[in-house]
């Protein structure tokens, strides 16, 4: 009974330190969208085939997944056109949401 609750916190936090060595050191962070958002679209295009399982195609080499590829590259533009509109966006900060009428209701 002494040692059970070690286990009980040791197993998570084993647990929870692979996990971390997985985020550091093989799986990307970062979205695609937010590598978009900050303008580093050929990173955003290379992680964008990888999670799907598809290499990125060559300039000069014609492969038969056409379909899957043209998918991707529609996606990729859909996320140019939105981060170019997140950027063109106004910000609202939080005093202008307390004293504007409508906003003061959602946060309240």
């Amino acid at each position: 009974d002494v040692w059970y609750w070690r286990v009980l916190l040791g197993i998570p936090m084993i647990l929870a330190l692979f996990q971390a060595g997985l985020f550091l050191g093989k799986v990307a962070v970062d979205p695609p969208s937010f590598l978009v958002l900050h303008g580093k679209m050929p990173e955003a295009r290379s992680l964008l085939y990888r999670s799907y399982g598809a290499e990125e195609p060559q300039d000069h080499e014609c492969n038969g997944g056409r379909e899957k590829i043209e998918e991707l590259e529609v996606q990729l533009l859909e996320l140019q056109m939105a981060a170019t509109n997140f950027k063109s966006t106004p910000r609202i900060h939080i005093r202008q949401a307390i004293f504007d009428p409508f906003l003061r209701h959602g946060l309240f």
